[in-house]
């Protein structure tokens, strides 16, 4: 047992399942202009995005506010100034709106108008104007609002515009506006307590029959037929204790994830609860013990739910049959400032993009294969033997595969190579070295007689099957 939770930690830092070639890596000095205030290259700072067929919208903010689009491996840039002068009535829109916090929300409907949330208020952009909105209408009371803060937009199945705002008029209260005949209509109105408004996660989720899910601390306010219908509060669902971060669905199915990792899922008035990814992100953080607040989580068009902590350098997936994947994001270069995540999102083909703050945006593609093994992550069915890394891949005279095994397997494993027409070349347990006190396992064998082409060293050992490729190369 002692090697199965040594083999967790490794198991869930040091892998990559299908290699480097999955992932496409767009450096900040590769479209964003120098800035000579800074000595370097602008910072993309994307707070939240968006995805509509090829195109992404990137909500920026801090020095560098305005929106950044990328499509069909083209950029566009728009800056502030830019922004404004898009306004098709200049007296919707304030400075002040835009200088404050910059775009901080925003998504694409159906038809790829771009909704967005900024300071002050919400806008439309339709690729070549922007439209304003600064009030929101009672219809009960028959009375407008004016927008003091905006936070959240979201755009429903049937291209309905929701947006979660505040108003002078009203204080410590959030108010759910729905987008209808041309104006915003107040749907409903939640108060938050005084000097924890930072602490209340303000996101929500739509799902296909309109019922609109809100997070407030601990509990989730559900809206069916725009009208209240109950709370539901994580302590008396699943009698747990934490905060409510983040908030996704597919169709009707809910997802829900704490600042301490536990994972719901509501689909079909069931109730599940996983912790799988408290205990992958544990092994990788094991020092944390103040929770993991600013962790992000997006859903994929074939149901499957991605996660990643700020500072972790590993995506995970849980797929719709419950399974866990992790990606090793690709190596960084040392010298730059600390890795942290700022936002992610899934386009309609799957992949998976990661903006960082320093290091540019990865984009995972994870329908692409190579000749690397798929490894799933099943916390407490941990394998026998593990595969950690082979090298150096490509080669030429060597190879190197390191690996951790059970104790007392050391006499019934095999070891083999196979070319990539599946024929035996020969057998590796005569390579095989093992160190039982860390349970590290290295075979190290010649490759320089071995033709050009792909090889496959195949390890079995108790209930274990594992398979690594590399390359072999001339001198």
């Amino acid at each position: 047992m002692k090697l199965k939770f040594f083999l967790l930690f490794f198991q869930l830092t040091t892998f990559y399942l299908y290699g480097e070639s999955k992932w496409t890596h767009i450096k900040y000095e590769d479209f964003l202009p120098f800035d000579s205030s800074k000595n370097k290259n602008e910072r993309l700072f994307a707070k939240q995005m968006s995805a509509y067929k090829d195109k992404i919208a990137f909500a920026r903010i801090f020095e560098y506010k305005g929106i950044a689009i990328y499509e069909n491996n083209q950029w566009s840039l728009l800056y502030l100034n830019d922004i404004k002068s898009k306004f098709q009535d200049d007296s919707l829109y304030i400075k002040l709106d835009f200088d404050w916090a910059g775009v901080i929300s925003l998504d694409f409907d159906s038809k790829g108008i771009l909704w967005g949330i900024s300071s002050g208020g919400i806008f439309r952009f339709d690729g070549q104007k922007f439209t304003g909105y600064h009030k929101f209408y009672n219809e009960s009371t028959n009375d407008s609002f004016e927008i003091n803060q905006a936070h959240f937009i979201k755009i429903d199945n049937y291209d309905n515009p929701f947006a979660l705002v505040l108003s002078e008029r009203y204080s410590n209260t959030y108010h759910l506006c729905r987008f209808s005949q041309g104006r915003f209509i107040l749907v409903y109105s939640f108060k938050y307590k005084k000097g924890s408004e930072g602490y209340q996660h303000k996101d929500f989720a739509i799902d296909n029959n309109q019922k609109v899910w809100q997070l407030v601390s601990d509990s989730l306010i559900i809206i069916e037929s725009m009208r209240y219908i109950r709370s539901l509060c994580i302590n008396d669902l699943f009698q747990e204790y934490g905060v409510l971060n983040n908030i996704r669905n597919f169709k009707n199915k809910i997802y829900l994830l704490t600042n301490w990792l536990a994972f719901y899922i509501h689909d079909d008035s069931t109730w599940i609860s996983d912790k799988s990814y408290y205990n992958i992100v544990k092994a990788e953080f094991p020092e944390n013990n103040e929770g993991y607040p600013s962790t992000f989580m997006c859903v994929d068009s074939n149901d499957n739910c991605w996660m990643i902590y700020i500072t972790s350098k590993q995506l995970c997936r849980r797929s719709s049959d419950g399974r866990w994947t992790a990606y090793k994001i690709p190596a960084i270069t040392d010298s730059l400032p600390q890795w942290y995540v700022m936002t992610m999102e899934a386009d309609y083909k799957g992949r998976i993009s990661i903006s960082t703050g320093n290091h540019g945006i990865f984009i995972l593609d994870p329908n692409l294969t190579d000749f690397n093994e798929e490894i799933n992550i099943e916390p407490g069915l941990l394998p026998d033997v593990w595969l950690r890394k082979l090298y150096p891949n490509p080669t030429t005279e060597i190879v190197t595969l390191e690996f951790f095994l059970e104790r007392g397997f050391t006499n019934s494993i095999k070891i083999s190579l196979y070319n990539s027409m599946g024929m035996k070349v020969k057998d590796l347990n005569d390579y095989l070295q093992y160190n039982g006190t860390n349970y590290k396992a290295v075979v190290m064998f010649p490759v320089s007689e071995l033709t050009d082409g792909i090889y496959y060293i195949t390890v079995s050992a108790g209930n274990s099957n594992a398979v690594k490729g590399f390359i072999k190369l001339k001198k």
